[in-house]
């Protein structure tokens, strides 16, 4: 009886610490994107290339890494998708010339991060100017 006891306690424990390392797994998801035009991100014009965006739910930020290695934080909010995207999404608000990160969506994840906007994302997206969203896919890293 005791045996069986410690099998079970022993499967129990094993369990958790499966369900808790992919927990964690999925607290971070990473995303590679090629941005082919110059983009406003809080006080910062980045220009066009490839950056890995890493959303960190459990700290509520993202960190955007640029090609030469230079790396941004922002704090975000998170937001509920009606449908999950087959690949990851970094979504940009494009006021006349400027294109302001606004989401991140990781693949296969219904949570997007939404950036929240800097006084000059405000300053430029309160400009009279036609509004469009654009959507570059993004992969895994």
């Amino acid at each position: 009886m005791l045996r069986k006891l410690m099998i079970a306690l022993w499967t129990l424990v094993m369990l958790s610490s499966a369900a808790m390392a992919q927990g964690l797994y999925t607290l971070t998801s990473w995303e590679v994107a090629s941005i082919p035009f110059n983009f406003v991100v809080g006080e910062r014009t980045l220009p066009a290339g490839t950056y890995i965006f890493e959303v960190n739910l459990e700290k509520r930020m993202v960190v955007i890494e640029s090609e030469d290695r230079h790396t941004l934080m922002f704090h975000v909010n998170f937001g509920e998708l009606l449908k999950t995207p087959a690949h990851g999404q970094v979504v940009f608000k494009h006021d006349g010339e400027a294109f302001i990160l606004t989401k991140v969506r990781a693949q296969g994840s219904s949570t997007e991060a939404e950036l929240m906007l800097s006084k000059r994302e405000k300053h430029i997206a309160h400009a009279p100017r036609p509004e469009d969203n654009v959507v570059v896919a993004a992969g895994k890293r």
